[in-house]
């Protein structure tokens, strides 16, 4: 769904790896009453993403780029 929001709204979207055998990766962060945000993570996709899925050419002349989770790859 989020893609095709994105691409609804002109972005391109065509680096993006789709990974069929692992979950989605997600966060909730639930707002308690007295304003605490605990939050519950699942690294999901996120944990396989890695250098072998860059297409360094495909960078070329890219102005944006969005990864998800940084801190969660390690890299």
């Amino acid at each position: 769904m989020l893609s095709s929001l994105l691409a609804a709204g002109g972005v391109d979207t065509s680096m993006l790896v789709v990974r069929d055998d692992v979950q989605t990766s997600a966060s909730v962060l639930p707002i308690r009453p007295s304003g605490e945000r605990p939050a519950f993570h699942v690294v999901g996709a996120n944990g396989t993403y890695g250098p072998d899925d860059v297409d360094p050419d495909g960078l070329a002349g890219v102005t944006h780029l969005h990864l998800g989770g940084p801190r969660v790859h390690g890299r």
